[in-house]
């Protein structure tokens, strides 16, 4: 897991240091193409449980304006393997999200982020 983000972290930088973006539109623009899968983030040290740390990412990135209204989520085992979590884990806070209504599920297309 460590291992992903620090190849994501050099892609970005070496891109950035190559002059492949050259204004601060450019890296804004590059920094909105981020999708949640990039940015929720579980500290397994953490007191906060798993899922909850999820949860928390989430709200989070919606109230900063990262993640707008209709947004996809990633599926769940693509969460899982990417944050190194079992299933279980990802769906227990995919079903928090979804009964504190700020993500819903739609058949055969997966978990969006709900309008209210």
């Amino acid at each position: 897991m460590q291992d992903k983000q620090q190849k994501r972290t050099l892609i970005k930088t070496i891109y950035i240091a190559d002059g492949f973006v050259s204004s601060w539109t450019q890296i804004t623009e590059l920094m909105k193409k981020l999708t949640l899968l990039d940015l929720i983030k579980v500290d397994s040290y953490s007191i906060t449980s798993k899922y909850l740390q999820i949860v928390n990412c989430v709200i989070r990135e919606i109230q900063k304006g990262t993640v707008l209204i209709d947004d996809p989520m990633p599926s769940i085992n693509e969460l899982s393997n990417e944050l190194d979590v079992a299933r279980d884990t990802v769906e227990r806070g995919y079903r928090h999200l979804k009964n504190l209504g700020i993500i819903q599920a739609v058949p055969r297309q997966g978990y969006f982020i709900k309008s209210n």
